[in-house]
């Protein structure tokens, strides 16, 4: 729901819903799906202006997928990253983290994020 709402452009909405999904899988310690639901929220955050917040967030995430060797995790938040670089317009650690996301999805064979 979170990802329709995010869709849709309902991005407080989209929060509340991520928020919530977080709450949940660290209840039952989903790390894998805590790295996820991190991840979007993240993107959420960066959507409503917040680039602090999606910047741990994006941060964390990371950390668990490297902690599970999820390479399709590391690229898909490497490349958020990248697009928070974007919002403070610079530029080059935007590229940095740009190629970092297409080696990493090179890897696994992920043609739509390359």
């Amino acid at each position: 729901m979170g990802a329709v709402n995010w869709r849709m452009k309902k991005y407080s909405m989209a929060k509340k819903i991520f928020e919530e999904t977080l709450r949940v899988r660290n209840s039952i310690n989903d790390r894998l799906g805590m790295s996820s639901t991190k991840n979007n929220l993240g993107f959420t955050f960066l959507k409503l202006g917040d680039l602090e917040n999606a910047f741990i967030l994006f941060n964390e995430s990371l950390n668990i997928s490297m902690e599970f060797n999820d390479a399709h995790g590391q690229s898909v938040t490497l490349n958020n990253i990248g697009y928070y670089y974007i919002e403070l317009e610079e530029f080059n650690q935007a590229i940095i983290y740009a190629l970092r996301a297409r080696e990493t999805a090179e890897y696994v064979g992920n043609k739509y994020q390359i």
